[in-house]
């Protein structure tokens, strides 16, 4: 199942969003899921909960 607003995959980096000037890149790292998001906290909560 995707998340709201899959974007597909972008140099490698899963992304959401993408346009607009929104977007949430997620990358894995040594201490776990790495986040960064530019978009509305609002949005961003309503993401965020769903996963």
């Amino acid at each position: 199942m995707e998340k709201h607003n899959w974007n597909g995959y972008i140099d490698n980096t899963p992304t959401w969003y993408g346009t607009d000037g929104k977007m949430i890149d997620v990358s894995v790292e040594p201490s776990g899921l790495s986040f960064y998001a530019e978009l509305p906290q609002d949005e961003w909560n309503e993401w965020i909960e769903l996963f």
